[in-house]
This record gives structure tokens, C-alpha cells and sequence, in this order.
């Protein structure tokens, strides 16, 4: 025989009972292994390899769990399942209601696995960064449920729950967590009278058209929902993510400029895909240099379109979403998905800072800190955001922002901040090469107006003295890693 009876306390699966019936007494025990010369390796439904079936049995009866033979021998790596079943990214229902909802996932590929583990979680933000190890967030999860259908209620007040698939990878491969969605679950109240109920379609016909994020490079930002900070963090952050399906993210890394801060690279995260730009146009394609020039466009993948003008990297993925990256420290993010991070939610309504954690705080920094990245080797710290003789950029600012081709712009795209920002950089001096810190700022501000639908003549460069762009490139070159092969 491989195994014999082995007497333990309690009781557990595949245990094996007999009951005296003169006295009642029962007795119980788990199966043991003896034979050890004939037994095969076992994959279990766990991803543990186990030597011989029996092993797997006795384990299950001495601990409680319930694994089965998936396959003979050791546990390869197995491939990513498929989220079959995804629960719907908003739900409204009635004050005291109650919903229902459902997500699966199967395996899939080549090498498919043992069936995933749904679980349900409070909106945690997670990601799956299985591609990019030095890359993890700090958060706090709530289980609330197990299984592929979740039921809640009563609901009184607005609630983020998400689905997640735990996935067994394989022997020696560090099992993965997949995203099946977030879930926004708001709560309808019932109107008083009709013409509240009317008030109510009415607003709901209403599509908000997404909104632009930025982050200048004196250390203003721009949240979606027009919310001006200075942003005072040195760190990598969030600056921006599908809050809803957890799709895409986007990072940014934060250093020291002068007296303020200013962005060093941006990462996007879409999927199995891992790029980050750098100073000086630097794509990092995990590890390796992405070759691109000017006026080139690189189609890298179905989702995710790279454009390069000789002064702005264009990136635009799923259609919806595009950054800018002027190459050195400034970033403007447009998008029509519901977001969280610094960007703030992107959902039309008055911007508030609210942390990772859903609550809203005064303190720029407490709400800076809450998206910030844990990265090896990487410290966080608050920094200035004080610039003296702010008035000393004033005369050249106003002259530069009132131009007649700029002016126009300003009933669409309110100058007063990207003015304040134009004013700071001056004063910073942040800018050591050729190119004026004003000719920056004004090339946001233009980004932005033409984001916003006004058009702004191609002459604004010559009319404005930022017209030799050479300089400019030569200094933003200079600021990153030597390529053997730079794009301008």
C-alpha cells in the first residue's frame, strides 16, 4: 500500500472515520504516504508540484484544502486566462436597493491553467505589474466577497467595488493578479416632483467631453477638472488611470527644479505593455532603446500610436487618450475616461483633492503623497514651491500671452494660470541651454488651446522669438541619456 492511516486531532477533508458502536467513540484519520519508489510528481489545482497523488491527499485532509491533480508531472508556466464575463463599469440602482453582479474568467492559451479565483475587492487601484517589478503600489484591500457573483445591498450611498481574477501561474512563477473590472455603483434618488425628475433626464442626455491634465514645468498642475495646485511632491506618482477598468496608467517621476519640481520621465502602462519616456525623447521600450525620428510615426501597436514633431511626442492609445511629452519636464494628458490620480476624475464636475482612499483633503501634499509609487532606491520627499521676484517675468509673460494670434484663445483657455506659470519659470531660471522658459510655457498654453478646438497660427513661434527650435533641441538632447542614434 502507498499510504496507512495516520491519527490526528480534528477533522479534515478525505479523512477517513470508523465508530465503535459498543461506545460510541469515532475515530478519525488522515491517509499517509509510505511508499515513496513508485510515486510521479503531481501538478495540483494550487500550481504546487506535489511528489505523488497521495502527498496531495494527505495535505489536503491535515490542512483543510481541497486541491486536485491538474496534470502529471511539474507545473509549467501557464498562460494568462481570459476575463469571459465582465460586470458593467456603472450601475445605478434605487436608494435601499440591492444589485447583482457577475465576473469569470477561463483559461486560455497554449498552456492554459486550473480555473482563476474571483474575488471582490473595495476600489483598490491595483495594477497588474507583472511586467514592470520595480513598480508597486502601497494600497489597502477589503475583500468582500468570493466567488463569480456578488450580491450587495441594501445600498445607501455610492460604492466602487472590482473584480479580480487570482490566477496560479505555474511552479516558479509568481501568481498574477488579473483586472476584471471595476464597477461605480451610484445611487438614484427619487425626485420630488416632475420638474426635478425632468432636470434629471435632461442632465443625464448631457456627455461630458473629457478634459485636459497638465503638469507644467514650474511645478503647476492642472487636474481634468480645472483645478490649478502646485505640486510639490519629488517621487513617481499616478498621474493618471482608468479608474473604472483599470486599462491603462500613467506615471510620472518627479525631481527637484530650482526651487519647485518638474517631471523627468512618464511611463504608460496599457495592458502588457511597458513604455517610458524620457529626457530627451528617449523612448525606453522595456530596457531597450525604441529608434524614432522626427516627423516619423510609429504605429506600436494596434492600440497605441507614436508621433514625433521634432518638439512634442504624441502618444495616442485606445483611440481616446493622448499625453504630450515636450521632452523634458512638462506633460498635458486629454482623455475621456473616468480617471483618478493626480489628474483628479475627469468627470466635468468642480475638481477636489481626493486621495487614493476616496477622501478629500486641504493639504496638497497629504493628497500628492497618496498616489505616489513605491520604487527601489527611491526616496520621497516634500519640496519648495516658493519662487522669489516672481514679478520679474511679468513684462515679458503679458507681452508673450496677449500676441495677436494667442489672444483669441482666451475666452476658451483661461490664460491667468498658464501666465503665473510663464512668470515662476522665468524667475526659476529653471531653463540653463538657448531656449527662454517663456517659449515653454507658451507652447503649453498653445497645446492647450488647440486641444480645446481654437485654432492658433503655425507663425506664433516667429511672432513670439521662439522660432529657432534648434537651440531648444540641442539643450533638451543634451538633458538625457547619449543615443548613438538621436531622433533629431
Amino acid at each position: 500500500k502507498q499510504w496507512y492511516q495516520r491519527r490526528v486531532r480534528g477533522e479534515g477533508k478525505g479523512m477517513m472515520c470508523e465508530a465503535d458502536y459498543a461506545t460510541g467513540a469515532v475515530e478519525c484519520v488522515c491517509p499517509y504516504c509510505t511508499d515513496f519508489n513508485n510515486l510521479a510528481f503531481v501538478c495540483g489545482s494550487d500550481c504546487a508540484v506535489y511528489y505523488g497523488e497521495c502527498t496531495m491527499l494527505e495535505e489536503n485532509c491535515l490542512f483543510g484544502k481541497n486541491v486536485t491533480s491538474f496534470k502529471e508531472d511539474f507545473c509549467p508556466t501557464f498562460d494568462y486566462p481570459d476575463i469571459t464575463v465582465k460586470p458593467p463599469a456603472q450601475v445605478e440602482v434605487k436608494s435601499g436597493g440591492t444589485i447583482t453582479l457577475t465576473c469569470q474568467a477561463e483559461p486560455a492559451g497554449a498552456t492554459p491553467g486550473p480555473p482563476s479565483t474571483i474575488k471582490w475587492y473595495t476600489h483598490t487601484n491595483s495594477v497588474d505589474n507583472s511586467l514592470n517589478t520595480n513598480y508597486t503600489l502601497d494600497l489597502k484591500q477589503e475583500l468582500i466577497g468570493t466567488g463569480n457573483v456578488l450580491e450587495m445591498g441594501p445600498l445607501f450611498a455610492r460604492e466602487e467595488v472590482q473584480c479580480v481574477a487570482h490566477h496560479c501561474a505555474g511552479s516558479y512563477t509568481q501568481n498574477r493578479e488579473i483586472l476584471g473590472g471595476i464597477v461605480s455603483i451610484e445611487i438614484l434618488e427619487e425626485p420630488t416632483d416632475d420638474t426635478e425628475g425632468e432636470e434629471a433626464t435632461e442632465a443625464n442626455q448631457r456627455v461630458f467631453e473629457g478634459g485636459t491634465c497638465a503638469f507644467l514645468g514650474d511645478g503647476s498642475a492642472k487636474s481634468f477638472d480645472n483645478l490649478w495646485y502646485d505640486q510639490s511632491g519629488v517621487c513617481s506618482y499616478v498621474l493618471a488611470m482608468d479608474c473604472l477598468n483599470a486599462r491603462w496608467f500613467i506615471y510620472g517621476t518627479f525631481v527637484p527644479c530650482g526651487t519647485t519640481t518638474c517631471l523627468t520621465d512618464v511611463t504608460l502602462i496599457l495592458g502588457r505593455t511597458f513604455l517610458q519616456f524620457q529626457r530627451g525623447w528617449i523612448i525606453n521600450e522595456q530596457g531597450s532603446k525604441l529608434l524614432h525620428k522626427a516627423g516619423q510615426n510609429i504605429r506600436y501597436s494596434r492600440d497605441i500610436l507614436i508621433q514625433f514633431d521634432g518638439m512634442i511626442q504624441t502618444v495616442t492609445f485606445l483611440e481616446t487618450n493622448t499625453f504630450r511629452w515636450n521632452g523634458y519636464d512638462s506633460l498635458q494628458i486629454v482623455s475621456k475616461d473616468v480617471t483618478c490620480g493626480l489628474c483628479g476624475h475627469n468627470t466635468g464636475e468642480a475638481g477636489t483633492l481626493e486621495t487614493r482612499w476616496h477622501n478629500t483633503v486641504n493639504d496638497v501634499y497629504q493628497f500628492v503623497s497618496s498616489w505616489k509609487l513605491i520604487v527601489k532606491g527611491q526616496f520621497c520627499s516634500e519640496h519648495g514651491t516658493e519662487i522669489e521676484n516672481e514679478e520679474k517675468g511679468r513684462e515679458i509673460c503679458e507681452e508673450l500671452f496677449n500676441q495677436e494670434d494667442i489672444a483669441p484663445c482666451h475666452e476658451t483657455v483661461p490664460v491667468e494660470n498658464f501666465a503665473r506659470s510663464c512668470r515662476r519659470s522665468v524667475a526659476n531660471n529653471q531653463f540653463l541651454g538657448d531656449w527662454p522658459a517663456q517659449c515653454e510655457s507658451l507652447q503649453s498654453y498653445v497645446l492647450a488651446c488647440k486641444t480645446a478646438g481654437t485654432d492658433v497660427p503655425n507663425r506664433w513661434r516667429r511672432l513670439t522669438g521662439c522660432d529657432d527650435i534648434r537651440p531648444t533641441q540641442q539643450f533638451i538632447l543634451s538633458q538625457g541619456c547619449p543615443q548613438d542614434y538621436p531622433p533629431v
